[in-house]
């Protein structure tokens, strides 16, 4: 699942707790990401796409 930065939220500030769901979610993803990224390139320099995800991910 692709996140849009700057996207629509699917909470609002009516709903805190909704609001700390989506930002631990998106938290979760770039995690994964990064988590990704490692086991792929251990031991080597990273591709363009790789590098392009990590500073996405940042």
């Amino acid at each position: 699942m692709a996140i849009q930065i700057g996207a629509k939220p699917d909470s609002a500030f009516d709903d805190p707790i909704g609001m700390l769901k989506d930002c631990h979610r998106r938290i979760e993803s770039f995690l994964g990401i990064l988590c990704v990224v490692v086991d792929r390139a251990q031991g080597r320099s990273l591709t363009d796409e790789e590098r392009v995800a990590v500073q996405a991910a940042l």
